[in-house]
């Protein structure tokens, strides 16, 4: 290879690098505070929390104190409209009785009412 070449590919990556930008670039520390879970996973989980507490006849007020949570939280929760932590994810499994890959397993049949039965009405090639 033209040695003139080379030199000038280095200068060109060395370029690139010093200015924040590369052919393999990573998010910013901006983008990845900013990074959302995907609404597939937020209503899954939403379903199979809230069945789940319905199923063991609990509250959301009980639930909440099980998990030592606010009762707004799991509202918040089971309406897929906030970013849970693992360590949130764990209490609530706890506080049900679960494991939490039951929490964000998908369901093979979506129950009457719920979130994913009216993403399907809406949507019925999904």
């Amino acid at each position: 290879m033209d040695p003139m070449a080379v030199e000038k590919a280095l200068h060109h990556t060395l370029a690139a690098t010093n200015s924040g930008v590369s052919a393999t670039s990573f998010p910013s520390a901006a983008q990845r505070l900013n990074r959302r879970p995907s609404s597939e996973i937020l209503y899954r989980l939403a379903d199979n929390a809230r069945n789940l507490r319905k199923a063991r006849g609990y509250t959301q007020q009980k639930l909440a104190n099980l998990c030592q949570l606010s009762k707004s939280y799991i509202s918040n929760v089971e309406q897929a409209t906030v970013n849970i932590s693992l360590a949130n994810l764990e209490a609530i499994a706890t506080g049900l009785g679960c494991a939490e890959e039951d929490l964000l397993r998908v369901s093979i049949r979506p129950v009457p009412g719920s979130a994913m039965c009216m993403r399907l009405a809406k949507d019925p090639n999904r």
